[in-house]
């Protein structure tokens, strides 16, 4: 073997070795990168959707809480204006209970208990007396007590629907 050969072996292994270093770094920064981006993309869609659903509860909040206000304290929790309501703004459920948790209106299957309230932030500022409105992530108990049957049900035609 001649020096002149030996040479060209030496190089063509340094450039392949090379070459496939540099093609292992750049496929890794580039699946980084792209993992990167599309997380970025994910994050700033729900970040849009979270504005969206915020926008849209409070929009429906100011709406219900209006045409509450318009109504006499008489009149606010009558079966036809709060059936009236879950109509209009086609309610799946529409609960209404004092703030001591006795249940007025509404899908409760034992009207005879109280509302298990005790750990629903927006009822006890309520019960403060300041104005709320949100949305409150329901425990087992909770969801049984404020129709849950309804909302499986509710549940499961959606998901069969699409």
């Amino acid at each position: 073997m001649t020096i002149r050969r030996a040479l060209l072996i030496s190089l063509t292994v340094v450039i392949t070795i090379s070459s496939v270093i540099v093609t292992a770094i750049s496929s890794w920064s580039l699946r980084r990168d792209v993992f990167r981006e599309a997380q970025e993309r994910i994050n700033s869609s729900l970040r849009m959707m979270q504005t969206l659903y915020d926008e849209r509860l409070e929009s429906f909040t100011r709406n219900i809480r209006i045409e509450i206000l318009s109504l006499s304290a008489e009149s606010c929790c009558s079966d036809s204006i709060l059936g009236s309501l879950k109509r209009r703004y086609d309610l799946d459920i529409l609960n209404a209970s004092n703030l001591d948790g006795t249940p007025m209106y509404g899908d409760y299957p034992d009207r005879n208990r109280l509302s298990p309230l005790e750990s629903d932030p927006l009822w006890k500022k309520a019960r403060s007396g300041e104005t709320v409105w949100g949305t409150v992530q329901l425990d087992s108990a909770r969801l049984v007590f404020e129709g849950g049957d309804t909302l499986i049900e509710t549940v499961m035609i959606q998901r069969a629907s699409g």
